[in-house]
């Protein structure tokens, strides 16, 4: 990421009224460059004048040059903002971002808000999974361990979501004797990456769903908040196993009462009637799983 600085002066009787242009008329015109990623704005008295700094984020150099042209170093002042400032630089500078935020929110220890241990009805096996609250979103782990033609299977699991509910990040790990297997996705505006390489399959899904856990029935629950009697479509990156392929997945959700919604999948072929708690977690999941135990965080 890219981060462009620019400072500008006014006077003070001119200060309110250019930060209140560049609130509502100059930064949130940058929103309709591709590649924008946001915007810091920096005030502080000096002397007799009004010092303004702006720190735009851009994804690359290439959607700098899509708003400043191509002498990218270039200040970008508008007329009006001419008018009102009394002296201003006349060239931007470019740094790449080394650290942001959100990285330092990611780096915090996430926050457990309910563990559940799922039992297998139809086969042998259980799971034990964990949803986790974060300052950037959710976390959802888990660790399985299930049969598959009657050797032992054990898969691990982690999945993150940003603050909207939608899948950001999959990692699954899968051990199957003495076999392993390990599977990486990112995922941002419905767009999914495995290993860099975009997936066009995928393309518009906003949730994962993985094959061998219940779990993560709850990522579309959560993030669509039925009303009851509501219902809606969605398609899921759908992890199968024990291959780890990934396909997209239609499905549809319906609340029919406060705790209970019915899922069904590939246009009605498969349904079940899935009755959840407050968090989302699949209470019971026929005729495949049911939870068996459950612990809050503190």
């Amino acid at each position: 990421m890219i981060g462009r600085t620019w400072h500008g002066w006014t006077t003070r009787e001119s200060a309110d009224a250019y930060e209140a242009l560049l609130r509502a008329e100059v930064l949130p015109g940058i929103h309709r460059v591709p590649g924008f990623h946001g915007a810091y704005l920096l005030r502080r008295e000096d002397g007799g004048e009004v010092e303004f700094e702006t720190l735009t984020l851009f994804a690359s150099m290439a959607a700098v040059e899509a708003f400043a042209g191509a002498d990218h170093e270039a200040a970008v002042v508008p007329p009006e903002a001419r008018r009102l400032l009394a002296r201003f630089d006349s060239r931007s500078v470019h740094y790449e971002v080394r650290l942001a935020p959100e990285d330092l929110m990611a780096q915090a220890e996430p926050r457990l808000l309910r563990a559940v241990y799922y039992r297998r009805l139809d086969a042998p096996g259980g799971e034990h999974c964990r949803l986790l609250a974060a300052p950037d979103g959710l976390r959802l782990r888990g660790a399985a361990l299930l049969l598959d033609a009657g050797a032992p299977l054990e898969v691990e699991y982690e999945i993150a979501c940003g603050k909207g509910g939608e899948t950001r990040s999959v990692r699954v790990e899968l051990t199957r004797g003495a076999a392993m297997r390990r599977l990486e996705l990112a995922a941002a505006d419905g767009r999914w990456l495995q290993d860099g390489r975009e997936l066009p399959s995928l393309a518009g899904c906003l949730d994962v769903d993985l094959a061998i856990t219940p779990s993560t029935n709850l990522l579309p629950i959560r993030r669509l908040n039925l009303a009851v009697g509501q219902s809606a479509a969605v398609t899921a990156a759908w992890v199968r196993f024990p291959d780890l392929t990934i396909e997209p997945l239609p499905q549809r959700y319906t609340r029919l009462a406060e705790g209970r919604y019915r899922y069904e999948s590939r246009g009605g072929s498969f349904t079940a009637d899935l009755d959840v708690d407050e968090h989302g977690f699949p209470i019971r999941y026929p005729p495949f799983w049911e939870r068996a135990a459950t612990l809050d965080g503190e």
